[in-house]
């Protein structure tokens, strides 16, 4: 029975190895990074708009004094919500680093292509032409 356990833990690992490992076809694998890329520039287009509300609300708070009983409360409020806009700015800073990581592991099928000197080298050529193109084409 323990033999049988093992038999089928290897065939399942087995299977989500061969289905994992996808293909090492440099247009394919172009667009796919192309479509991560799109992503990772709209997260900087989101990034770059936190920044500038938190760069307005420190306008805000630069109006009020911490002298105005009145405007204290105002002022906690707005350092509240610069706090919560620079914790979705880390979250979306995760988010990068993960394209980047997912962009890098796609990268590494050039590796794939290492029948002659040149296979690599006309991999990656290939490679970038599909990712500019679809970044061309399909990123706003």
């Amino acid at each position: 029975m323990k033999n049988f356990k093992i038999l089928i833990y290897l065939l399942v690992v087995n299977l989500f190895l061969l289905t994992s490992c996808g293909s090492s076809d440099p247009e394919k694998n172009g667009v796919k990074a192309g479509k991560l890329a799109c992503e990772y520039e709209e997260i900087n287009d989101e990034i770059r708009d936190i920044n500038d509300e938190i760069e307005d609300l420190y306008d805000d708070n630069r109006d009020l004094d911490w002298e105005v009983k009145s405007e204290r409360e105002e002022i906690g409020d707005i350092q509240r919500e610069i706090f919560e806009l620079r914790k979705k700015i880390m979250k979306l800073k995760i988010d990068k680093t993960q394209l980047e990581m997912e962009i890098a592991e796609i990268e590494l099928k050039s590796f794939d292509a290492i029948d002659s000197d040149d296979d690599r080298e006309d991999w990656l050529e290939d490679y970038e032409r599909a990712l500019e193109d679809y970044v061309e084409d399909n990123c706003d």
